[in-house]
């Protein structure tokens, strides 16, 4: 189970079990936070529509280290 900024993590996690191919749970259960993707889609959507979209409350963390990615934690106080 992922509640607000623990589904981002809980999104890693399962984004690296996939890579190293390892099992993954059957399910999970996430609660009030965006998938990664969302904010990008409707910022693009919205451009497109000559308008303006609130910035994205994460980095990018595809090619984030694990040092960085620990840090951006600590800054979501998570």
């Amino acid at each position: 189970f992922g509640h607000s900024v623990g589904t981002w993590f809980l999104f890693e996690v399962l984004r690296e079990l996939a890579n190293r191919s390892l099992p993954r749970p059957l399910c999970c259960f996430v609660s009030t936070f965006p998938a990664p993707n969302i904010m990008k889609e409707s910022k693009e959507l919205l451009s497109e529509l000559g308008a303006s979209a609130p910035a994205i409350p994460w980095k990018s963390t595809i090619d984030m280290s694990n040092v960085l990615f620990q840090e951006e934690l600590r800054n979501w106080q998570a």
